[in-house]
Order: structure tokens, then C-alpha cells, then sequence
């Protein structure tokens, strides 16, 4: 039950910290002929409710999704429970934490998914915690959670030996301490203090049915007469956007952001749509990123998810191409980017990801080491998803040292500065005007060691875990 909470949608921060520990102790203490599985059932039931819903599988699929999450879990204690029976002392702590964080890290770089799953996005409310993410990326949050699991076994199972856990009672504390102590000081010390710009970001008022109708058109579904009528749909759905763009300029945004394909565009109707758009953002002086879904007028070209910026003249001053599509119908359907995009202005610079594209820190480390001020992040998603995966994409503020804004038609829309703080959101379900308006720092943090650096604890993690398991071979050897 408290696997449930420790994870997915219904987070508890603490069950986070808690949960592992009961979960290493039963691996370590039953018997290898049904502990192990019976670790990955429990897992993976206690995944399905808190993951209903936020992953897009029907049918069979979702079980067996949260059945591999479940023996995914397993595996590094597992792994954790034969080194820890080689090695004695505080050393065989380390184990689980750098297994763990190896495989974490492998399927970051591997899976398709990207960071789903990281187990660091659970504490995104603890601010002075997270501020590791600017060191260590993810990998150092994940670490420290779970070698406090670890440690605190170690300190159960040690508990007849005074003497013997000392240096278990002060190394983690201290460790823990540190991290708090020095992520609360930047917080202080490093606060953003650049002058801010104020920014429009906005989605349809109904985006429902006009969905089911676009996602039909890219599918080449629709005979002549319901494309029509799909056009028509789409034209008015630009006008609107376009108007509330002019009322949010005149009230004093500098840059107004549209959700991820809300203004869907058939190939024929695009040298239109760019000519209106332009002309609005000339007519207000304001930078226009219009998120738009281009509808393919051939059957065998790929469809495209695209941002489109305008400067204040109504130049068209970049296309971005949502660099990473989510698997399954959208990578088989759409055309994919080729990273990340920046543009700079007189605001500062400005970086440009698409939803899916946030959940693979290496991509986004792009825009840091871009020097990127202000990342903008257009979305859009279901409901499920709200706030969860919003505070994954908050985190790459925080590791690269930028002010993020994702807006989210469908879900959960957010702001916050470098450090993670909130500047403003908006949940699309009880927001009546689906507009946020926000005033965000013009000049980011910069320069933090994971943009410098990238995945050098987890790369560290790794040899880590290799030593000690060359360690253990030894110790099996000398016994």
C-alpha cells in the first residue's frame, strides 16, 4: 500500500523514503525461491492504480508495464542483496543507491521514455533538496534516497553493535545534512534577481472535440466534405487565439506562447496562417510562438508538431520541430527535430522544447549549455497527467539554471524560476479563460556543474557499483 503513494500520481514525499526500506529488508530477508517475485507482483500492483491513466496503454499492455516496472525495481535490490551479504561494514551501504541509480540511469538513456520513472522527481517540492539537480542532474537526488534506505537497514540489522554503527549514525546524517543545509543557503544566495518580462501563454477554450477531429485529419480519415468542415474549425480556432494574443499584448506581454498544436493548419492553408500570425505580432510588437500542427497534404509525408516564432516585425524567425515524439502513434505519425532551438532578443534568450522533449535531460542540457535564459515548453496532454508530469519538466529549470514556462492545454500549466520556485499555474480543468500570465526573470542562473558536466554521478554510480561488485568476488574468493 505505501508503494502506491510513493510514486505516480498520488505522490507522499515521505512514502517515497519510506517505502524502499520495506521493500529492501523483505528482498533481503526471504527466500530466493519466491522473494524476488513476489517483490515485483507487489510492485507492480501497488504501480497500477498510481499509474492508471498517466501511461497511454490499453489492454494488456498496461499491466505488463507496471509488471517490467516491478521487476525493474527488483533487480538492483537483488543485486544489492548478494554484495551486501560479501561485504561487511558501512561500505556495503553503497550498494543499493549505485545500483539503483546505474539502472535509473540506463533506462534515461535507453528507453524511449526518457526520465519517467526517476526516482528524484518525487521530492520536486522540496525545494532545497532539488537544488542538488544542479550538481548531480536527477542521479544525486535518487542516490541519497536510496542509500538512505540502505543505511537504515544496515543500522536495523546492525542495531546489537553500538559501537559498530557509529559511523553509519553520523557519515548519512551528516551527508543528508549538508545536502539540505547547502541547498537552502543558494536558495538564499543565488535567488533571482534580473529584471522579469511579463508572458502570455494560452490554449483553446475547447479542445475536446476539436481533438478527436484533428487527430482524424492526420490520419487522413477525413473525406472531402469533413475536411472542410475540419478547416473551417481550424480558422476559427486561429482567430481565436490570435484575438486573445492582441488583448494579452495590449495588456503588457512582451511574448505570448501558444500550446503545443492547438492551431492545427492543413499544408495548403499555411503561407495564410504565417502571413495572419506575423501580422499580429508586427501590429503588437510582441514575440509569437504559435503552436501549431501541421496536416500534411500527402499521404505518405509525416505530419509535423512545431512551434513557429515571430518577432516583433512578423518575421518568421525559427520552426521548431518537437525534436522527440512520444511512442507509439505519435512517432509513427509525426516528423521529429533536430534539437533544441534558441532565440535571442532583446528580452533575453529564449529556449524552445515541445512536452515529450522535457523528460530527456541530455536534450535539454542543450539549451543550458546554449546559455538559454528563459526555456519555453508548450504542451499538451490529458488529465492524469496533472501535475505530474509538469514537475518532471520543472526540474530542467532547476539543473540547467533557466526560468521554464509549460503551458499545458489539457492539464497542469506552469512557471518557475532557475531554482524551481513557482512564479505562476493554471489547471486547465477549473481555469475559465485558459490564459496564464506570468513575469519571468530575463537572465537565467547559468554555468551550474550538471550543465558543465552532465552525467558525471551517474557515471560515477556506475564504477561505483562495478568496484564493489569486483570487491565482493574478492571477499568470496578470500572466504
Amino acid at each position: 500500500m505505501l508503494w502506491t503513494f510513493a510514486h505516480g500520481k498520488w505522490i507522499i514525499p515521505i512514502a517515497s523514503w519510506t517505502a524502499p526500506i520495506l521493500m529492501l529488508y523483505f528482498v533481503r530477508n526471504s527466500k530466493l525461491s519466491y522473494g524476488p517475485i513476489l517483490t515485483a507482483v507487489a510492485i507492480a500492483a501497488a504501480t497500477y492504480p498510481s499509474f492508471k491513466g498517466v501511461i497511454p496503454l490499453d489492454g494488456i499492455g498496461f499491466p505488463m508495464f507496471c509488471l517490467g516496472f516491478g521487476i525493474f525495481i527488483t533487480i538492483p535490490m537483488l543485486l544489492d542483496r548478494w554484495i551486501s551479504s560479501k561485504l561487511k561494514g558501512f561500505i556495503a551501504t553503497l550498494a543499493f543507491p549505485s545500483a539503483y541509480v546505474a539502472f535509473e540511469f540506463a533506462a534515461t538513456a535507453f528507453s524511449p521514455f526518457g526520465s519517467w520513472g526517476s526516482w528524484a522527481y518525487t521530492q520536486y517540492e522540496n525545494l532545497a533538496l532539488m537544488q542538488l539537480a544542479r550538481f548531480t542532474g536527477l542521479w544525486g537526488i535518487t542516490f541519497l534516497m536510496m542509500w538512505g534506505a540502505s543505511t537504515a537497514l544496515w543500522i536495523w540489522e546492525n542495531r546489537g553493535q553500538i559501537q559498530g554503527i557509529k559511523k553509519g549514525l553520523i557519515i548519512y546524517p551528516l551527508t543528508l545534512l549538508i545536502v539540505f543545509f547547502s541547498g537552502s543557503a543558494q536558495l538564499v544566495a543565488l535567488r533571482p534577481d534580473s529584471p522579469t518580462i511579463r508572458i502570455a501563454s494560452m490554449s483553446l477554450h475547447d479542445m475536446d472535440g476539436f481533438k478527436r477531429r484533428a487527430s482524424l485529419a492526420v490520419r487522413g480519415m477525413l473525406d472531402e466534405e469533413e475536411l472542410s468542415v475540419f478547416r473551417t474549425d481550424s480558422i476559427r480556432n486561429q482567430n481565436n487565439l490570435l484575438e486573445r494574443t492582441r488583448l494579452e499584448a495590449r495588456a503588457g506581454a512582451k511574448i505570448v506562447v501558444w500550446a503545443e498544436s492547438n492551431a492545427p493548419v492543413l499544408e495548403s492553408d499555411m503561407p495564410d496562417f504565417i502571413e495572419r500570425a506575423g501580422a499580429v505580432a508586427k501590429e503588437e510588437g510582441i514575440y509569437l510562438l504559435a503552436g501549431v500542427g501541421e496536416v500534411k497534404s500527402s499521404a505518405q509525408a509525416r505530419d509535423e508538431i512545431k512551434q513557429l516564432t515571430f518577432d516583433p516585425d512578423g518575421n518568421l524567425v525559427d520552426t521548431y520541430l518537437k525534436t522527440i515524439q512520444v511512442p507509439g502513434w505519435e512517432a509513427a505519425t509525426f516528423a521529429s527535430g533536430d534539437g533544441i532551438h534558441v532565440v535571442d532578443t532583446e528580452y533575453g534568450r529564449l529556449g524552445i522544447a515541445i512536452c515529450f522533449d522535457a523528460d530527456h535531460p541530455a536534450l535539454i542540457r542543450e539549451a543550458g549549455k546554449l546559455g538559454v535564459d528563459m526555456m519555453l515548453v508548450p504542451s499538451n496532454e490529458w488529465a492524469e497527467l496533472d501535475p505530474l508530469h509538469t514537475h518532471m519538466a520543472a526540474v530542467r529549470a532547476i539543473e540547467n539554471g533557466f526560468s521554464l514556462l509549460r503551458h499545458t492545454s489539457g492539464a497542469y500549466s506552469l512557471a518557475v524560476d532557475a531554482q524551481g520556485r513557482e512564479l505562476g499555474g493554471m489547471h486547465h480543468a477549473t481555469s475559465t479563460d485558459r490564459t496564464l500570465v506570468v513575469q519571468m526573470n530575463q537572465q537565467g542562473l547559468g554555468g551550474s556543474l550538471y550543465v558543465r558536466f552532465g552525467d558525471w554521478f551517474a557515471f560515477s554510480s556506475i564504477v561505483l557499483f562495478l568496484l564493489l561488485i569486483a570487491a565482493s568476488f574478492r571477499k568470496n574468493q578470500n572466504l
